[in-house]
């Protein structure tokens, strides 16, 4: 072996070590990136996620409270159609819902009242030949409704017995009531998750992205009482850790 051969292989193979020592740290700090955006990700969808659900406790409570009320056993044996705004009118101002609904066993309304000021909604967002199947499942339905209006979240409970006591006796009627996703809504859910947060349609891409300066983009389905997705709740955040490792890349 000539000494420009041997000089070769001195110098050659440090440099081939070291830019493949490069090459695998490239490969780390890219997977070490992939696992913080994946727990930025799973972070950020279950803060999500938490406030969803106590932003809809209220109305899910309100449904629950009034279908075990004994006046409202009483209107469903009785309905009077001045009762629901009497009653109930005040009751949807305090939780910003836009109107509630009384249903018989078969899902026609028997009453209804929509919050001043709120778009009028006479009818609740699913038909009385549906109402079986959206029951089926469980008795106390959740869902999102696309209206005219915008975005209803709905809430229902079944009213069983006229003193509301006994949870084990069929429904003999049902209540309903729903708030609407309006920019007061959206503008809680941002300041609550310190995010920016919009409503988009269906078809839009699902899945997590990640865009330039570090912003993490998350989708949650919301559905209907089939289970389809009517709209994506885009939330939209500077995640700090995540643009301080793209700035190292």
């Amino acid at each position: 072996m000539s000494i420009r051969q041997r000089l070769t292989l001195l110098i050659g193979l440090p440099l081939l070590a070291l830019i493949g020592s490069l090459l695998a740290l490239r490969q780390l700090e890219a997977r070490q990136f992939e696992w913080m955006l994946a727990d930025a990700r799973r972070g950020r969808m279950a803060l999500l996620d938490r406030w969803l659900d106590l932003t809809g406790d209220s109305l899910r409570r309100f449904a629950d409270d009034c279908s075990r009320w004994a006046a409202m056993g009483r209107f469903v044996d009785h309905p009077d159609p001045l009762w629901p705004e009497a009653n109930l009118g005040a009751k949807l101002t305090e939780l910003n819902a836009c109107a509630a609904w009384i249903l018989d066993r078969g899902g026609s309304v028997i009453g209804a009242v929509s919050r001043p000021g709120a778009p009028a909604e006479p009818q609740p967002p699913v038909t009385a030949a549906a109402w079986p199947a959206v029951t089926a499942s469980t008795p106390f339905p959740h869902f999102f409704a696309a209206t005219p209006d915008g975005l209803l979240e709905v809430h229902g409970a079944p009213i069983r017995s006229p003193d509301g006591a006994d949870p084990h006796r069929p429904a003999r009627a049902w209540f309903l009531v729903a708030k609407l996703w309006d920019d007061s809504q959206l503008g809680l859910l941002s300041h609550l998750t310190d995010s920016e947060v919009r409503l988009a349609d269906s078809g839009a891409d699902p899945h997590l992205e990640t865009v330039g300066g570090g912003t993490l983009q998350l989708a949650r389905p919301l559905a209907d009482w089939k289970g389809r997705t009517v709209r994506l709740l885009i939330s939209s955040t500077l995640d700090r850790a995540t643009y301080a490792s793209q700035l190292s890349f």
